[in-house]
């Protein structure tokens, strides 16, 4: 093996998507620490795809709270919290290729607002600013008491 194949290895590109934040390009170190870094928590590979891209989500991002951060049409749910999208080789992680960074930059772009309704979720794509604003909002204002009739 030579040095440029173990640092292939070693380090992978991925595409990291947080919560009201644009996707960004990533270089990680391809552990577990590093993973579990990201996520926060433990982490759990989702393959909802045709190609060899997984989702590295946290594995509790649910049932623990975290924010609803992109709908995954495939799963037919959202996932909460940061997750990355890596490449897949049987059981190793690996690189995104080019076209996969594309295409995945431009399937997940715009943050999400997801709010979860009786019949199920309803999703607003929108900038960063608004996300930020939205979520303030949500956070800072008590709720609004119905009003007598």
């Amino acid at each position: 093996m030579n040095t440029s194949e173990k640092t292939d290895m070693e380090h992978i590109k991925v595409l990291i998507v947080e919560p009201g934040q644009y996707p960004r390009r990533a270089e990680i170190a391809n552990s577990l620490p590093e993973m579990k870094t990201i996520v926060g928590g433990y982490i759990e590979s989702v393959h909802p795809w045709e190609d060899a891209a997984l989702i590295i989500c946290n594995e509790e991002g649910l049932v623990n709270g975290l924010p609803l951060n992109r709908l995954v049409f495939e799963l037919g749910e959202p996932i909460a919290g940061a997750f990355f999208i890596c490449g897949v080789d049987g059981d190793n992680f690996v690189s995104l290729s080019e076209k996969q960074l594309q295409h995945y930059e431009k399937s997940f772009h715009y943050p999400e607002i997801i709010n979860v309704t009786s019949i199920g979720y309803l999703v607003t794509s929108c900038e960063p600013q608004l996300y930020a604003a939205y979520m303030e909002q949500l956070t800072a204002d008590p709720p609004i008491e119905p009003m007598a009739p």
